[in-house]
């Protein structure tokens, strides 16, 4: 996932893999992020499908 504080210069913080799942999905950092853009990029879906779905996706601090 690449992130950035201005937008500008990407740097790669972590990759995640996702579930097949249609419940809510939490990627953590395990040290602290001071980030305001993110990229999400996906390599493939499931079960060889062309298609990926993603209905929201929100950052938050804990």
């Amino acid at each position: 996932m690449p992130a950035s504080t201005d937008n500008v210069t990407l740097n790669s913080l972590a990759a995640f893999t996702m579930e097949n799942s249609g419940t809510k999905q939490y990627l953590e950092f395990f040290e602290p992020r001071n980030i305001r853009h993110f990229k999400m990029i996906f390599k493939s879906g499931y079960k060889n499908g062309l298609f990926i779905a993603i209905t929201e996706i929100g950052m938050y601090k804990r």
